[in-house]
């Protein structure tokens, strides 16, 4: 499968840049790319909804959301060294 850098989507980038993370050689293999972001996930924590970021887009951008949607794009994240994978969403 293709992989592709999450940031190269419309996505809100931390503050302080996005940084490279340390990688296995399987990670560097799979096509992985390790970056920090915003999200901060903690277990059997209760937490308010809360917002992460708040940007407007432009038309180009939200039609890259669309088509990474209808294209059955998929994200992957790390929690403790194991993967999560999820789509970018859901056509309804």
């Amino acid at each position: 499968h293709e992989t592709y850098p999450y940031y190269d989507f419309p996505f809100c980038q931390p503050t302080e840049g996005v940084e490279q993370h340390w990688m296995t050689l399987g990670q560097v293999l799979r096509g992985d790319r390790l970056v920090n972001s915003l999200y901060s996930i903690r277990f059997r924590t209760d937490l308010e909804a809360n917002t992460v970021c708040d940007r407007n887009m432009s038309a180009a951008e939200v039609q890259q959301l669309k088509d990474a949607v209808q294209q059955h794009y998929m994200f992957e994240f790390f929690v403790n060294d194991l993967p999560v994978v999820r789509p970018f969403g859901i056509v309804s």
